[in-house]
């Protein structure tokens, strides 16, 4: 039997047994799993790349597949550059928070009015637009940021003057200004209102579409991140409600006719009314 093939995984176990947590956190605190606990949903993600290779594997040759997937490797693989810098130059990656291992600036700033942006430079030519839009041009000759690496080193002194120039200024437009001038730079947006009020970009692609229901109202629903050239998405439908297909279930999957189906009903086995 493979070692862990019985063990009872989840996201909260997954990820620190694939090594992630001990990379993942804060400089100096204790090892961190993800806040949407990974694992789960993109094990599902990989498994579905499977099935459909499966399935083309099936429509070249005639023969099937039996994946075996774990949970565990999904993990791994999302690690990919941690291991490859373990394995080619010894580095054992330290959790960092948002900083990155190579690059700096690379963070979430505080704005005005409590806000927070997130900004990153990943380049001279990014960094040099950065000291463009601070109006302190004299950075980029400085030797202390001249280079990737000498602003890696710096970073903290860095840090203080990006930090001390975004808490006087406000999110959006900071965002708007550094993304003019060619840096990845965001405003850390609340989570209830960009879901209860589709932003423009949502809306644009169609990505949040209000569904109703005829029980709990209308609510705006997600679909998939992607829109295809040649297919359309289709209509949308509500998530079923209490027993709304057992009847088709039961007659037109298994065969039962409507006699059948009323003493199933009554029996309290099947139907659209909740007992007890």
């Amino acid at each position: 039997m493979v070692p862990w093939a019985s063990y009872p995984p989840n996201g909260a176990t997954t990820e620190p047994m694939a090594g992630l947590a001990s990379i993942h956190g804060y400089e100096g605190d204790e090892p961190m799993n993800t806040g949407g606990l990974i694992p789960d949903p993109i094990s599902g993600y990989y498994l579905a790349a499977a099935i459909v290779a499966s399935i083309h594997h099936r429509q070249r040759t005639g023969v099937g597949q039996r994946i075996d997937a774990a949970m565990i490797e999904a993990v791994a693989v999302q690690v990919g550059d941690a291991i490859l810098e373990c394995d080619v130059n010894g580095d054992i990656r330290a959790p960092q928070g948002n900083r990155h291992p190579r690059f700096a600036p690379h963070g979430i700033y505080r704005t005005a009015n409590d806000e927070w942006l997130a900004l990153a430079t990943e380049s001279d030519a990014e960094f040099a637009a950065l000291a463009g839009a601070m109006n302190r041009p004299e950075l980029v000759q400085e030797p202390r940021f001249a280079s990737i690496e000498a602003r890696k080193a710096n970073e903290a002194a860095l840090d203080a003057i990006v930090a001390a120039w975004l808490v006087e200024r406000e999110a959006v437009a900071s965002a708007e200004a550094l993304g003019e001038a060619g840096v990845h730079a965001a405003r850390v947006e609340p989570f209830k209102p960009i879901f209860a009020n589709a932003s423009p970009q949502w809306q644009h692609r169609g990505f949040l579409t209000p569904v109703p229901h005829p029980e709990s109202g209308t609510h705006l629903m997600p679909l998939m991140p992607w829109v295809f050239a040649n297919t359309p998405r289709g209509d949308v439908r509500h998530s079923p409600l209490f027993g709304q297909h057992s009847r088709e279930v039961f007659s037109e999957e298994l065969g039962l006719g409507d006699e059948a189906y009323r003493e199933l009903e009554e029996l309290a086995v099947t139907g659209t009314r909740r007992v007890g």
